[in-house]
């Protein structure tokens, strides 16, 4: 979130708070920050930029974040004390792909009627319309031909669904979820820890646009029984890695001319899925699609219980799952902008991301049900994952199962 200053004041430097800061120079020109903790940049040179100077040392700016300057990217390469060397990203020569591939795409993202986005919301896109260009300009046959969730739907009408995320609650229920008479839908930071219990999800989805992170919840493993619900603009390496099915869906984001405009064009044939901000919402609604009436979720705690960030992670080593032990301390110390809820600390975009799923409750009449057994989600019915078991998931849904196969 960008917040741009009308004069040069600098506001809240504390982003321990929660609040990123842009600073107006003598040259008329806003600074803008990545999502890392900064105070501010200054260019050396505006017209062909190779380095930048922070304004004051800050140890949590390192190699491999990323700066926006004049709504122009840039990755950074070196850092040595203050100064960092960077390099422009490769915004532009995705943009001449899609050129190739005859679509043109307009600076500054228009919505249809004409109306421009807030500033902050411009410098957002422009920021993610990089990401969603170049994921899909590198795998662009292989998503051209690939198939949809299109043909899912109502194929898990009246069945429970289990939506399980990587919550660090999930570690204390995970085992009820061995057996479970019930379709799982697996986001996909869980899909390590629930392999590594034994317990074999039947839908994996990913929707995230980041190439630094993502891959390595879906590496290694042999996905070739599984199918991932996946988003047309995600990090290009997943599908390139993913041996099962892979059954793709557009972002649809009201009002970016990218998903409005661009993506129906590209890829017609998929059907699209609002932006709900995290993919544990994404699951709400596909579960929707099913036709669940019935959902429980296992491991969304939206939150930081007892200061940990995530379920037990898991990672395979000579074949074999082992725990990969984490200093959770040092983890916890590290996220920013935390804020207590509930008593609870929490990120402040998880709080968004709940009142999401409340919304998504009512307009597709799903009776959610939370078994997390920790976070803050506080406005659904609360049990236990083996409460919630013996009343929802009491008849066998193997043919439903089946037919997810089939359907693919």
């Amino acid at each position: 979130m960008v917040t741009r200053c009308n004069d040069n004041r600098v506001e809240g430097l504390d982003t321990k708070e929660g609040i990123c800061t842009v600073q107006k120079y003598e040259c008329n020109d806003f600074v803008d920050f990545g999502d890392f903790n900064c105070t501010a940049f200054i260019s050396k040179n505006s017209d062909d930029i190779k380095l930048f100077e922070l304004k004051d040392n800050t140890n949590g700016i390192s190699v491999g974040n990323r700066v926006i300057f004049n709504r122009i990217i840039y990755d950074i390469q070196e850092k040595e004390d203050n100064v960092l060397k960077v390099i422009k990203n490769d915004f532009e020569s995705s943009l001449l792909k899609f050129q190739d591939m005859g679509v043109s795409i307009e600076r500054g993202i228009r919505v249809p009627v004409g109306k421009t986005l807030s500033p902050e919301n411009d410098y957002y896109v422009d920021q993610w319309v990089a990401k969603w260009t170049r994921n899909i300009a590198k795998n662009y046959e292989l998503i051209l031909n690939g198939k949809s969730i299109q043909d899912l739907k109502d194929t898990c009408k009246d069945v429970p669904i289990v939506i399980v995320g990587a919550g660090p609650s999930l570690d204390k229920n995970i085992d009820e979820l061995k057996g479970i008479n019930a379709v799982i839908i697996a986001t996909d930071r869980a899909y390590k820890p629930l392999l590594a219990r034994g317990i074999e999800p039947d839908l994996v989805v990913s929707v995230d646009c980041h190439d630094d992170l993502i891959l390595e919840y879906l590496n290694k493993v042999d996905s070739t029984n599984h199918t991932l619900i996946l988003n047309s603009s995600a990090d290009y390496q997943i599908a390139r890695n993913w041996k099962g099915e892979i059954l793709y869906f557009n972002m649809n984001h009201n009002g970016m001319q990218f998903c409005d405009r661009v993506l129906p064009y590209m890829f017609p044939n998929f059907m699209a899925v609002a932006n709900a901000g995290c993919v544990v919402n994404t699951g709400v609604i596909i579960a929707g699609w099913l036709g669940c009436d019935t959902l429980i979720l296992a491991g969304c705690d939206f939150s930081y219980p007892d200061k940990k960030m995530s379920c037990d992670t898991y990672d395979l080593v000579d074949n074999k799952f082992v725990k990969i032990e984490v200093d959770e301390e040092e983890r916890f110390n590290k996220r920013s902008c935390k804020v207590l809820k509930n008593d609870i600390y929490t990120y402040p975009p998880f709080i968004d991301y709940a009142k999401t799923m409340e919304v998504l409750s009512k307009q597709q009449k799903i009776n959610i049900i939370n078994a997390t057994e920790g976070g803050i989600l506080d406005k659904f019915t609360l049990m236990t994952l083996k409460e919630a078991k013996e009343k929802y998931c009491n008849k066998d849904v193997s043919s439903y199962k089946m037919k997810l196969k089939k359907e693919k």
